[in-house]
């Protein structure tokens, strides 16, 4: 989900899909809300281990930083506020108000 979300934004900065798959994978998860997450396996697991506060620090920290980062041969490169990338509009999750019931077109 993570994944597509990335690609949705990129794609609509005017990237290409790699492939159809890419494309498939994109539409498969777009306009899911974030609290489609908290019914995956990984979402149960956290759960059932008492670790909640991690899933409520995932959700509570989508698209929480307003920079955008390049990989530049093994290096992770910052680059300037003027870059033609803008950060795309993912909003943030409250875990408490996430409905239970959130839709999900398949395990995270």
């Amino acid at each position: 989900m993570c994944c597509a979300l990335i690609a949705e934004e990129l794609i609509e900065g005017g990237y290409e899909p790699a492939n159809q798959q890419t494309l498939d994978i994109v539409e498969r998860w777009r306009g899911v809300v974030l609290t489609a997450c908290t019914n995956g396996k990984s979402a149960a697991y956290l759960r059932s281990s008492g670790q909640l506060n991690d899933l409520e620090f995932i959700l509570s920290h989508v698209n929480d930083i307003n920079t955008v980062f390049k990989l530049d041969c093994d290096e992770i490169v910052m680059l300037p506020d003027d870059s033609q990338f803008v950060v795309g509009s993912i909003g943030r999750v409250d875990i408490e108000n996430a409905s239970a019931s959130a839709a999900s077109p398949g395990n995270d």
